[in-house]
């Protein structure tokens, strides 16, 4: 019998930049151990500004989550705007038959057409935390985060991610070498990243005369070049340059998304978060990351930045690069699916 080769369908939720930049970071990790040949990619939506640097295989609308212009999710629109006809014929334009397994983050396609052809699949990503968090004021998202992740992106195996370890299938954050290896400086500027506000709104609150003597650094969706107005300094997406300001920033400002904090934290940088309203994870992040001293708002207030910006408390979190070990998990997880003497890289 010719042996089967190694084929993994890697999942990525286009909702933001989050499930991209991560999903790089462990495409990228894997590529090193089965080639980058054997990984076929998909993405799903299209609400995120990062360049992809691999071939994209299959790239669908998906069901995608719809953002207001004040810091929330915009529910309704986001339900009238699901394609589930197009969602179904997406999962049968896919030969599921040539994967040995698929890898999803949070991106639904792959993980249906995985349950509906009985490929092993396993899900990665930070919501799985959730799912096991002890903390009694969570216990109504726990069962709701469980019900919704069985409709939404069911798996049969899952990868957590948390800022802490405290089970043996969690993970510390996937972080890239380049935060690995950084140099940090913390130079007296706050960078804010909060693409779910209108920039107006961003601006109204911090050129408030109570902040008019610090400097801000906003990354926003509305501008294409380089702005600046008042004490704000305004730039357009961009990987890199973001990379470099939370490198050199001396505080962060941002919602409660897992990867971006995760970057903050690594580096010790001081951290306000303000959760997008509706996203249950986003809360969970922001109330798990307080016993951490993390502080955080429910929506942008000049006053309470303020207070926050001169507040002496730290974020001590430290942890360690684990993409080998996840790496290997996934790897190890394809072995007890094939038998060894029919399963081969291509």
């Amino acid at each position: 019998m010719h042996p089967k080769p190694i084929k993994i369908l890697y999942g990525i939720q286009g909702t933001g930049n989050g499930h991209i930049s991560r999903s790089l970071i462990l495409i990228e990790a894997l590529a090193k151990e089965i080639g980058i040949d054997n990984i076929d990619i998909l993405i799903s939506g299209q609400n995120y500004s990062l360049d992809i640097p691999y071939k994209i295989k299959y790239h669908f609308t998906g069901l995608s989550f719809n953002y207001g212009n004040a810091g929330k999710v915009a529910l309704w629109k986001s339900i009238r705007n699901l394609q589930l006809k197009e969602f179904t014929k997406d999962i049968r334009s896919i030969p599921f038959h040539i994967y040995n397994l698929v890898i999803t983050d949070q991106e639904p396609i792959s993980a249906w057409g995985a349950k509906k052809h009985n490929i092993p699949s396993i899900g990665i990503g930070n919501i799985y935390a959730l799912e096991s968090t002890s903390l009694k004021r969570l216990f109504l998202h726990k069962l709701m985060t469980k019900c919704f992740q069985k409709i939404y992106c069911p798996v049969k195996n899952k990868i957590v991610l948390d800022f802490t370890r405290k089970q043996a299938n969690t993970f510390y954050p996937l972080l890239s070498d380049d935060f690995m290896q950084a140099k940090v400086k913390h130079h007296s500027f706050t960078l804010v990243y909060l693409l779910s506000y209108s920039l107006y709104e961003i601006l109204e609150k911090l050129s408030d005369v109570q902040l008019a003597e610090k400097c801000f650094v906003v990354y926003s969706k509305e501008v294409q070049s380089p702005l600046r107005y008042k004490n704000v300094y305004i730039k357009p997406i961009s990987k890199s340059a973001f990379k470099k300001d939370l490198m050199n920033c001396s505080q962060l400002i941002s919602t409660a998304g897992f990867q971006t904090i995760a970057e903050a934290l690594f580096m010790q940088k001081k951290i306000l978060l303000i959760p997008i309203k509706g996203q249950p994870e986003q809360k969970a992040n922001a109330i798990m990351l307080s016993k951490h001293h993390v502080k955080r708002i429910r929506r942008l207030d000049a006053a309470k930045i303020h207070s926050w910006l001169f507040d002496s408390e730290s974020t001590p979190i430290v942890f360690k690069d684990d993409k080998e070990a996840i790496v290997q998990a996934i790897l190890k997880s394809i072995q007890h699916t094939n038998s060894p003497s029919n399963l081969t890289l291509a």
